[in-house]
């Protein structure tokens, strides 16, 4: 009775997903069909690809968004088309070139590191080392995601990232790490993302199975079922193979039988081998015992698909731009670092010529029996000025560059506004110094002139030294 119950909500559900999904197609269709910017189409496009079941038909509305990308030099456009592309070669299990358009998507993106495309990228190239088995390279991407997590412009990225890591530690067998990060991507979704609340259920559900509370992981793969929006249809296989295990281990064969065949059938349907090859193995194991012919069949099933999957050839692919990559990135770790010291010393020059020429105008100002002309101050304030808007320029060019996007009109506008308030202020503190100067050279004057009447009192006449006082 409970499973038909159970059956009953999940047909409704399916029902009212599908119904759901149908409005956000037309709405997207629309927007392409009526859009007069082609940026928005490019977009548009890509999201349309995401709700596309039939491959083929995915492949082809990615192409067209890549074509028009590349036509109108959208950028940004082209790196999600890429990383659509790369989605789609994972989904399929075609790692290599997942991992090559996914690449591609970064190369664009890490010209800006603190948004979500480039977090996303991060996560998606994790997750094709992740499904490929390897652990190490996974969670080195995962960690970098995670180093700018807090610097990222959406503040719910770390959903699907705190999911990932955890799937790795479940598959090391680290479930009381996995546990916390399932639980952290589990309060970020309840909080913020409740549409990707099904991922980091049906995490908790396999932990806790794991874990032999299997109580607890059938609620969990109830409830990730339940909460499976429009958008994440994908995960559903997921769930399926969850409760599939559970009812295996439960000796519940009937129902193990049921959803291992549900996620198989979505597997063959979206040709993903890497499903494939999990849902056979399953059944392979349910039917050891009751039907030798079909447990072969299953289990020739999923070696064929484990070929496929993790293929020598296609090992040696990834080996090789997984290699080419990392090259690629000490390169860019290193000039960052030459570029990083460069500025450094930039910096150090502008800052001595600014001190050099400070104590030059402080020493003229301030010395008691040198007289300048204005001229000469007139130059060296001019020369201060360069100085220091150059310092300027060279402090806040990393974030000038971040913050404009390295637009050059951008760029030219705001120094232009820097230079027009530096100008009055060089002024004021021009014509400051040279009142001082002028009023110090009266003195210094003045000085001498008592000094040589002083000098000359002794030869000259009183009414000669009247007429000298008088002059002066």
């Amino acid at each position: 009775m409970k499973r038909l119950i159970f059956l009953i909500t999940l047909i409704f559900i399916s029902k009212s997903l599908f119904a759901q999904t149908k409005q956000q197609i037309d709405s997207l269709k629309n927007v392409i069909a009526t859009t007069t910017q082609d940026t928005a189409k490019v977009m548009a496009l890509c999201l349309l690809s995401r709700y596309e079941l039939d491959n083929v038909r995915k492949f082809s509305i990615v192409a067209k968004a890549l074509a028009l990308a590349r036509k109108i030099k959208f950028e940004k456009g082209e790196a999600q088309c890429y990383n659509q592309l790369g989605n789609y070669f994972r989904i399929t299990s075609d790692y290599p070139q997942s991992l090559e358009y996914n690449l591609k998507a970064l190369k664009i993106r890490e010209k800006d590191p603190y948004t979500q495309e480039y977090f996303s990228s991060l996560n998606d190239i994790g997750l094709v080392y992740s499904d490929q088995q390897n652990n190490e390279a996974a969670l080195a991407y995962y960690f970098k995601a995670e180093e700018i997590l807090g610097r990222t412009k959406v503040p719910y990225n770390g959903l699907f990232l705190f999911t990932r890591i955890g799937a790795i530690y479940l598959r090391q067998n680290k479930l009381d790490s996995a546990l916390i990060y399932y639980t952290k991507s589990y309060e970020k979704a309840r909080k913020a993302w409740k549409s990707h609340l099904s991922g980091p259920l049906i995490g908790l559900g396999n932990v806790h199975n794991a874990m032999g509370n299997t109580e607890l992981a059938f609620s969990y793969y109830r409830m990730s079922i339940a909460s499976i929006a429009d958008n994440r249809l994908v995960m559903l296989p997921q769930s399926y193979m969850g409760l599939a295990r559970l009812f295996m281990k439960t000796s519940n064969k009937d129902s193990a039988f049921y959803y291992a065949k549900q996620a198989m059938a979505m597997h063959n349907q979206r040709q993903s081998k890497a499903g494939v090859m999990s849902a056979a193995k399953l059944l392979a194991q349910l039917y050891e015992n009751r039907d030798g012919n079909e447990a072969a069949r299953y289990y020739k099933m999923a070696l064929e698909a484990t070929d496929s999957v993790f293929s020598g050839s296609r090992t040696v692919q990834i080996q090789n731009m997984s290699f080419a990559e990392a090259e690629r990135q000490r390169e860019i770790n290193e000039s960052k670092l030459k570029d990083a010291e460069d500025r450094k010393h930039n910096l150090q020059f502008a800052a001595i010529a600014i001190g050099l020429i400070t104590f030059i105008i402080l020493f003229f100002v301030l010395s008691r029996s040198i007289i300048v002309k204005t001229k000469f101050i007139e130059f060296f304030g001019v020369l201060l000025l360069l100085a220091v808007f150059e310092f300027i320029n060279l402090f806040i060019h990393p974030y000038l560059a971040h913050a404009t996007d390295d637009s050059p009109v951008l760029m030219l506008l705001i120094l232009i506004i820097i230079g027009a308030m530096l100008v009055p202020l060089h002024h004021k503190l021009e014509k400051w110094i040279t009142k001082i100067m002028v009023e110090k050279n009266k003195k210094i004057r003045l000085e001498a002139a008592r000094k040589t009447i002083e000098s000359l009192e002794p030869v000259l006449p009183i009414n000669a030294v009247g007429k000298t006082e008088q002059n002066l």
